[in-house]
């Protein structure tokens, strides 16, 4: 007779059954689940911005290798389908590092639960530098000169010294904050607010360092000679009503517009608001023209301080105007031989825009109307005739032709036209 199995051995079989199946089931599901979602790895085709964590208030960081890494991601295809770069955080831990360069391993972390990623890099270079600040003076440097006959007093500055910031190598560089002043055509006092620029020993701008202030007030007096006074400047010029017919002035430059003049006080005193050149004559001129001529002076006891002539463009052109020349014969050229041609009309008109004094002279026998028929068949065309002017001084005119095209008809002369016969 079998002896029968106790019922604790029973229940720890039964609970290592169902146990087994539950393991049985759960690597069934998992391998259903992983062939529906497999695991996959892919790399983003955005870079991802590299985190440097560092003590800001005592140190900076001067150079990287890189500042984006790629992104290689881990995990389930359903996962990995909805990972973003903005879905990842690269860091660099740089806080327990002294000043110099370093390799620094990074540090990357998914905000998706089961993606596991990497980067490329997977350390970057860096350099850290001590950050530091010192007082510089702050130099005002002039460019430009002022006028002649204009003088300036002492320059009052808002602040004498600047604080530079930055990377203890490039504070090392400034020697002081410059205050650039441009003194060029500077006729009235200056109050401005300017911009400071730090410079190096040899004058070059140091980059990627901080002035505090930034920029300064700055106020300069600037005022004229009291031996000096400007005086504006005309050209005189003559025979403007006797251009040649057809001429107009059409236009005037010159420099300088003014002239610095130094005398007695008195005479100063009594000056003329603008003083004129010598004559420029007009009279005969048909071009543009520069001309070089001194200013007349009111007294002899005054002497130009500044530049003694007056350098003049003075700009003439012919009046526009416009003529029609009808009854223009058409002239045929390149008519193949054996071929004959009938055009209709074999008259035309012609419109010319241009300087009014060559039109003036323009007369009939020097248009011309040609129609090329180089290269053509037998056969109805319509052709655009092109005008021609035998002077030369023409070349620059516009011309318009009336019609615009013309009806031209080639035929075999060695044919015999076929007559029509009557209905």
């Amino acid at each position: 007779m079998q002896k029968p199995i106790p019922v604790r051995q029973r229940i720890i079989s039964n609970v290592l059954w169902f146990v087994g199946s539950l393991v049985l089931a759960f690597v069934v599901w998992l391998f259903a689940v992983s062939a529906r979602d497999p695991i996959e790895e892919r790399r983003l085709t955005e870079r991802a911005d590299i985190q440097f964590v560092y003590d800001e208030e005592t140190m900076i960081l001067t150079d990287v290798s890189s500042e984006t890494a790629v992104i290689r991601a881990r995990g389930q295809r359903s996962n990995l389908s909805l990972l973003t770069v903005d879905d990842i955080t690269v860091s660099a831990d740089l806080r327990a590092l002294p000043p110099g360069t370093h390799q620094v391993v990074l540090a990357a972390d998914s905000r998706r639960d089961h993606v596991f990623v990497d980067t490329v890099p997977r350390q970057v270079s860096v350099t850290l530098e001590l950050r530091e600040s010192r007082l510089v003076p702050i130099t005002l440097d002039y460019m430009g000169e002022l006028p002649a006959g204009f003088t300036m007093g002492d320059p009052e500055v808002s602040a004498m010294q600047a604080t530079v910031r930055g990377a203890a190598s490039l504070v090392a560089q400034v020697e002081g904050a410059s205050l650039q002043i441009d003194l060029a055509n500077q006729r009235s006092p200056i109050v401005s607010s300017a911009r400071l620029v730090p410079l190096d020993a040899n004058g070059t701008i140091v980059q990627d360092v901080t002035l505090e202030p930034a920029q300064v007030d700055v106020s300069i007096s600037i005022s004229q000679r009291p031996d000096v006074r400007e005086v504006s400047v005309q050209p005189n010029l003559i025979g403007v009503d006797a251009l040649p017919e057809g001429y107009i002035l059409t236009g005037l430059n010159y420099e300088p517009r003014s002239v610095l003049v130094s005398g007695p006080t008195e005479v100063l005193q009594s000056l003329p608001e603008t003083f004129f050149t010598e004559p420029i004559q007009l009279t005969d001129r048909t071009a543009d023209f520069e001309v070089s001529v001194p200013v007349v002076l009111p007294s002899r006891e005054l002497v130009i301080v500044s530049g003694q002539t007056i350098n003049v463009a003075v700009g003439i052109t012919a009046q526009t105007a416009n003529r029609q020349f009808d009854g223009v014969h058409v002239e045929i050229i390149g008519l193949t031989e054996g071929y004959q041609a009938a055009i209709t009309p074999n008259e035309v008109t012609l419109l010319i825009t241009g300087p009014q004094p060559i039109l003036d002279g323009l007369r009939q026998r020097d248009l011309r109307a040609i129609l090329d028929l180089n290269g053509l068949a037998a056969g109805s065309y319509q052709l655009s005739p092109e005008p021609s002017l035998s002077l030369e001084q023409l070349s620059d005119v516009r011309i318009s032709v009336l019609p615009a095209s013309i009806d031209v008809r080639i035929e075999d002369a060695l044919v015999t036209p076929t007559p029509i016969a009557d209905g």
